[in-house]
Parts: C-alpha cells; sequence; structure tokens
C-alpha cells in the first residue's frame, strides 16, 4: 500500500485522493493546536484590552464614553479605538503636535505621499479645518475580526504608535523649531 500522507514544513496533511482509513475525513486532514491559556490565547478586540495593555505598561491615558483611548507620546496626540459593525477593526490615529498654516499644506502633502511611497504603514495624511489650520495625522487600521492575541494586540499598537512617532520625529528634524516661516 502506497503512503500518501506528506509533510510541509510541520503541517501534516494527507492526500486528497486517499479515502482510506488514514483519511477518515476532510478535518482530520489537518491538526491545529490551538492554545487556551496564556499570551497566545485569541480573543475579541475590545477597547478594555486596549486600556489595560497600557495600564500595565504604567503609561498614563483617558478614554471617552465609548471607550475611546486617548494619549499622549512627546506631545503627539494619539486615539486607540475599536472599531467597526463588531468592533473589531483596531485603529491607531496619531497626530502631530505641530498646527501648521495654510501655506504649507502642499510641502505637508508632499511630505506625507514621500512616507506612503516608501513606507508600508502608517497611512500619512493631511487635514485642513475651517480656520485654515492644517495638521499630519497618521492612521493604521487592522481587521481582527478574528480576535487577536496578548502579543499580537501589543505587536499592533506597538507598531502603530512608532511607525506614527517615527514620521513625526522625521517632521520635527525638517522643521526643527516647530514655527513655520509665513
Amino acid at each position: 500500500m502506497v503512503n500518501h500522507n506528506k509533510t510541509l514544513e510541520g503541517l501534516h496533511m494527507t492526500d486528497q485522493n486517499d479515502q482510506s482509513e488514514n483519511n477518515p475525513s476532510i478535518s482530520g486532514r489537518v491538526e491545529r493546536i490551538i492554545p487556551t491559556s496564556g499570551e497566545d490565547v485569541v480573543q475579541p478586540l475590545s477597547a478594555d484590552r486596549i486600556a489595560a495593555y497600557l495600564r500595565a505598561k504604567e503609561l498614563m491615558f483617558n478614554r471617552d464614553d465609548d471607550g475611546d483611548v486617548f494619549i499622549n507620546f512627546d506631545g503627539n496626540g494619539f486615539v486607540l479605538l475599536a472599531t467597526g459593525e463588531k468592533r473589531e477593526i483596531l485603529v491607531v490615529r496619531g497626530a502631530w503636535q505641530v498646527t501648521a498654516p495654510i501655506e504649507m499644506r502642499d510641502r505637508l502633502v508632499d511630505l506625507c505621499n514621500d512616507w506612503n511611497r516608501d513606507k508600508l504603514w502608517p497611512k500619512t495624511y493631511v487635514t485642513v479645518d475651517d480656520a485654515g489650520a492644517v495638521r499630519v495625522r497618521t492612521e493604521l487600521n487592522i481587521d481582527m475580526e478574528y480576535g487577536a492575541s496578548d502579543l499580537q494586540l501589543k505587536q499592533s499598537l506597538d507598531c502603530g504608535i512608532a511607525t506614527s512617532m517615527s514620521f513625526f520625529e522625521s517632521l520635527d528634524k525638517k522643521f526643527p523649531d516647530t514655527r513655520f516661516a509665513q
């Protein structure tokens, strides 16, 4: 008898044509190990989990009535939230601490476009309010519809914040005195 079992990088799979006792059902073809405790357990995303992570790092933050988290790093504001129909999307939004005059909009848009072309994340963009004040923002959205382990949530939050801070630091170097020439 020919053994139709195959192993690919540690994943045990059987040949689909094997109808013998070695392949009783499709569900038996792939064995999965699902952790039941520790940092690897997948849990639904929630604003409470975001807040718990920040508390564990002993960081100061505020929350609104929806549970969204507001935090500052070196004067740059961040909003961390779970949004979407089932609150399954993790959003890390950052705002550069500098408000620029409208005359700087095009230059800041160019810098955002350069970043977006060269980097995978975060997305960077410019907003202009009704008074003509220009703000530079960052955003990282991650679909966690099927949940995330504590390690995945930590990595996603750290990545969104750290890469946003990297972008803001690049702006600080281009505009060291945080004042724009008129």
